[in-house]
């Protein structure tokens, strides 16, 4: 399960300076009033019931301030809290089980709407594809005259991301390949992200919503 989401959250990396991940998330919660999210995994091949995995916190701009995550055991994980001085930077507090505070973290919010074409992340270079729209359409990584395709993305009417396809690489070399389905409910928020490795599940993540209007 560790390697499974260490694996999403590279491929996350890849694209959140090339493409303003938070501004569009931001706007999604703040249009839809959402409070508070709820997050549960289940793994398939351990247990049949949910586990509950973490809670976000929103502002009424849609802006997180709270997270709170936990261990599939449902042991603490991690806790943060943020703040926002002005609208490019946002300070990141890390707390501890308790409560206490251990570290702040300055973050550069993205709020452009420009497009990376190319990028270089810890010395490998990365070219971005982008459909009519402006999204994200493929990622290639190149090496030297050579470019491979890492992975594909693929949208809804409403430009909100519905499935990305990629490979993830054995030991051997052999190519496993992988897909990310994300469901969402009428007003494009996510319900359920579903992660398939050669057409099986392997994990799904369920998602609940809570309005302020609620």
């Amino acid at each position: 399960m560790t390697k499974l989401l260490t694996s999403i959250i590279l491929f996350a990396s890849l694209v959140t300076n090339a493409q303003s991940i938070y501004k569009k998330s931001s706007e999604l919660k703040k249009r839809n009033e959402i409070k508070q999210t709820d997050r549960y995994l289940l793994d398939k091949s351990k247990s049949i019931n949910p586990m509950f995995f973490g809670s976000y916190v929103y502002d009424r701009n849609g802006r997180i301030i709270d997270s709170k995550e936990f261990f599939p055991n449902g042991k603490f994980s991690s806790h943060s809290k943020f703040e926002y001085p002005n609208d490019t930077i946002r300070i990141k507090i890390l707390l501890d089980s308790t409560g206490v505070e251990l570290k702040k973290i300055e973050q550069k919010v993205d709020l452009s709407e420009k497009k990376i074409e190319r990028e270089n992340i810890d010395n490998k270079n990365f070219e971005y594809v982008y459909d009519s729209n402006g999204n994200i359409a493929k990622i290639y990584k190149i090496k030297g005259n050579k470019k491979s395709l890492l992975m594909e993305k693929k949208y809804n009417d409403n430009n909100y991301l519905i499935q990305e396809s990629f490979f993830e690489f054995k030991l051997d070399g052999a190519k496993i390949p992988q897909v990310i389905i994300y469901t969402r409910d009428e007003s494009d928020n996510i319900l359920r992200i579903t992660r398939m490795s050669e057409n099986e599940i392997e994990y799904i993540e369920f998602y609940t919503h809570k309005k302020y209007s609620t």
